[in-house]
């Protein structure tokens, strides 16, 4: 997001400020709706902008959906790599609660850090 005044009149005290939500030319991703939230407070001056985006599906050989991601160097996973999550599972109630208790104690079992970025 890169934001820059359009307009600015000093001695009244204005500015107008543009705030824009930047993709890649060549990428599969496509902006469906773009809007600044006026409402929310983000701490200056600027507005939150809100983008929905739609990422397009290809069905493989085997009938499962994954998502086009673009790839970028070094970053491609083989299919054999690829793992497929059955999210619609998270909907039963002892799944969720397995999945819980299994969150909970990796995240008992992890060292605390007061570092955001390790």
């Amino acid at each position: 997001m890169i934001h820059w005044y359009t307009r600015k009149r000093p001695s009244l005290g204005q500015r107008t400020i543009i705030d824009n939500v930047i993709k890649k030319q060549l990428s599969k991703l496509k902006i469906n709706d773009c809007r600044v939230k006026r409402g929310t407070n983000c701490g200056s001056v600027h507005r939150l902008v809100a983008a929905k985006l739609v990422v397009p599906y290809q069905t493989s050989r085997s009938g499962t959906r994954t998502a086009l991601v673009p790839e970028e160097q070094g970053t491609s996973i083989s299919e054999d790599e690829r793992k497929i999550y059955h999210l619609n599972l998270l909907q039963q109630e002892s799944v969720k609660h397995l999945y819980q208790r299994r969150l909970d104690s990796a995240l008992a079992e992890a060292p605390p850090s007061e570092d955001i970025e390790e």
